[in-house]
């Protein structure tokens, strides 16, 4: 988990250096095509894969033949891409042209998140090696966009400076892969549990594609959530509200890189302890990460909330003053995020794949439909970044509840709703207290 997190932390420093650069040097217009971009590339990762990688994580960590599901994972990917493409074409995305939402196509299912390899890696703790290479990779990938903007190129050469630094590292990791000895994968725990991963290594393209799919629309709609609501912002809203919403946004959004990492990389014990049969020994293994996701969580937020006006600062300068009081709002909205994504997990383990689905639909209506009412109904001076920062929290709010009040009656649940309960308060009245004095 260390490893682990130290990448995700190493990457994000390097993201956010690249956003101080482009906030500094570049025009509003191309900010705000820059932020619809990586927006577009987030969302269309978890599209390309469509929850494949909670199967393949799973199947990786305890079959005896990597290779078949590899080949599995492979063939459902090219699937869900294949489906993907015509409709990224086909949406309404006014910040970009044709040319560079096909290159957002071909980066989204070139992202590590994404990539086959990057889940053997992970589902047998290899997460030394992962990190080595993922931050490796972010370092050039940085390097080389941040040098094509200090020349002053245009969006089109970012995005293919990021799509090339991509396809080096699949080979990279291919490479890596190849010399790994499937001799030394480890025999999986009994016979019972082998017979049951060769047969779900067997089972058809489709088939897979059928099993992945509540769990990858409900990864696609979670994506939605953080993202889309810079999309819909720009449908109704001026460039300077976008551009504003999207700075604070994307600072924020930055920290839940940290806990997706620490959330993946408990997937292979979970999995495991769930397998086992010990309902006692699973209930206590998901006590102590839903614990550890919060603390470490809770404390970003909290931390971020102080440094707000400190870190718009030193990232934006005076360009957008606004930033940091908007940032106030949705701190609170990263740590209801990552307590919908542990309910996730432990919905996906427990096959209530559709009820995580639901939540997550739940938390998307709600989000858009607050801020295209208010767009609609209210005056025209309303700040409408502050109002999608508030519809995005909702949202949030709406869906992490939804999926805890949906899990079945247990200590995990109570503890859940624990950390909802006294979270969302401890932040609110952070909120009243920075906001008066």
């Amino acid at each position: 988990m260390a490893s682990n997190s130290t990448m995700s932390i190493a990457n994000g420093v390097f993201q956010i250096l690249l956003i101080t650069l482009m906030g500094r040097l570049a025009s509003e217009n191309y900010f705000v095509s820059f932020l619809t971009a990586m927006a577009v590339v987030a969302i269309a990762e978890h599209g390309s894969d469509f929850g494949l990688r909670m199967w393949a994580m799973s199947a990786f960590a305890t079959t005896s033949k990597p290779v078949s599901v590899l080949i599995r994972s492979l063939k459902g990917k090219m699937i869900f891409s294949t489906v993907m493409l015509p409709i990224l074409l086909l949406l309404p995305i006014p910040a970009l042209t044709g040319l560079q939402v096909t290159l957002c196509f071909l980066i989204a299912v070139s992202q590590p998140s994404t990539d086959p390899l990057h889940w053997y890696l992970r589902a047998h703790e290899r997460l030394d090696q992962d990190a080595v290479v993922l931050v490796t990779w972010k370092f050039f990938c940085t390097s080389g966009m941040a040098f094509c903007l200090w020349l002053g190129q245009g969006l089109t050469a970012l995005l293919l400076i990021w799509l090339l630094a991509n396809v080096i590292r699949v080979v990279v990791v291919g490479a890596l892969f190849r010399s790994l000895s499937l001799s030394k994968v480890k025999a999986i725990i009994n016979q019972k549990d082998m017979d049951k991963n060769i047969s779900e290594s067997a089972l058809s393209s489709i088939a897979l594609c059928k099993l992945a799919m509540p769990t990858g629309a409900s990864f696609l709609l979670m994506s939605l959530n953080q993202r889309v609501m810079l999309i819909a912002l720009s449908l109704v809203a001026s460039t300077r509200d976008v551009s504003l919403f999207g700075a604070a946004h994307t600072l924020v959004s930055q920290a839940g890189f940290i806990a997706i990492a620490v959330a993946l990389s408990f997937m292979p014990s979970l999995a495991r302890a769930h397998e086992s049969g010990s309902s006692a020994n699973f209930r206590s293994l998901v006590t102590q990460k839903i614990i550890v996701v919060c603390l470490l969580v809770g404390a970003l937020s909290l931390i971020g909330m102080v440094a707000s006006p400190l870190i718009v600062s030193i990232i934006y300068g005076d360009k957008y003053p606004g930033a940091s009081e908007l940032m106030l709002w949705l701190w609170p909205g990263l740590y209801l995020w990552s307590l919908s994504v542990a309910a996730r997990y432990l919905l996906v383990l427990k096959g209530s794949r559709w009820v995580d689905l639901t939540g997550s639909c739940l938390g998307l209506v709600v989000s858009l439909s607050i801020l295209f009412t208010l767009s609609w109904r209210l005056q025209p001076s309303l700040d409408l970044a502050v109002v999608a920062g508030g519809a995005w929290l909702v949202g949030l709010l709406a869906e992490s509840a939804f999926k805890i009040i949906m899990l079945s009656r247990s200590g995990v649940v109570s503890l859940l709703a624990s950390c909802l309960a006294s979270g969302v308060l401890i932040l609110l009245f952070l909120i009243a207290l920075l906001t008066r004095f």
